[in-house]
C-alpha cells in the first residue's frame, strides 16, 4: 500500500462515511452518492482479481536521483525573518527557500517470475499532484509516468505511484515565469527510473 494525494479527484470522505455507516432516509431509501459504493466495490474487486491472477514473480527496486529540475520548494524565508508561501526570486525580501525538496525518485519493478516480462511498477516520489488546476478529475503527471513506461516495458504494464513528503512541494520553479506541466514532469520521472 502507498500514500497518494491529488487536488483532482473526486471528494468522497463524506460520502463515503455515509454509506459505511448506513443512514437512510425516513423512507428507508439510500440517498449516499453512488462513488461510495462503487469504490468500495471496485476495491474489494481487485483484490478478488489480484488474488486470482497471483503467479511467482520477481521484485526489483531502485532509488535514483531526479536530475531535471521538476519539485520545488513553496515556501520562502524572507529578510524580516517571516515565511511566506508563493514567493519567488524575483521579491527582493526572499532570502532563500524555507527548506529542502527531496531528489529521489523510488522505484519497484515486478516481473513475471518465469517469463520475466514486466507486470507493474511503483514510483514514489515527494511532489503535490496538483499539477492541472481546474475542477475536472486527472491522473495529474502519474498518466505520463504510466504512458513513458508501458513505451518501454509493455502496454500491459501496471503503473502504480505513491506520494512522498511533499508537504509544501509543488511544480513552480521560484526563478521562472512558466511552469511545469503534467507531461512534463511525468514524462521526466519516467525517463529517470527507465535509465
Amino acid at each position: 500500500m502507498a500514500a497518494t494525494h491529488t487536488h483532482t479527484g473526486p471528494d468522497y470522505s463524506k460520502d463515503l462515511y455515509a454509506y459505511v455507516s448506513g443512514p437512510r432516509a425516513s423512507d428507508g431509501s439510500d440517498k449516499t452518492k453512488p462513488y461510495a459504493g462503487r469504490l468500495i466495490d471496485g476495491v474489494t474487486e481487485s483484490i478478488v482479481r489480484a488474488r486470482a491472477a497471483m503467479r511467482p514473480a520477481k521484485i526489483e527496486t531502485t532509488v535514483a536521483r531526479q536530475g531535471t529540475p521538476v519539485s520545488f520548494n513553496r515556501r520562502f524565508l524572507l529578510k524580516d525573518g517571516s515565511v511566506k508561501t508563493w514567493a519567488n526570486f524575483r521579491d527582493p525580501s526572499v532570502v532563500r527557500s524555507a527548506g529542502p525538496i527531496d531528489p529521489e525518485v523510488g522505484f519497484v519493478l515486478v516481473r513475471d517470475a518465469e517469463k520475466n516480462t514486466p507486470l507493474m511498477t511503483l514510483t514514489n516520489f515527494a511532489l503535490h499532484l496538483d499539477t492541472v488546476g481546474g475542477a475536472l478529475w486527472s491522473a495529474d503527471y502519474p498518466y505520463w509516468i504510466e504512458q513513458s513506461l508501458r513505451e518501454q516495458l509493455g502496454s500491459d504494464l501496471v503503473s502504480i505511484f505513491g506520494t512522498g513528503c511533499c508537504g509544501n512541494i509543488n511544480h513552480v520553479d521560484p526563478s521562472r515565469e512558466e511552469r511545469n506541466d503534467t507531461k512534463t514532469i511525468g514524462s521526466a520521472l519516467a525517463r529517470t527510473v527507465i535509465a
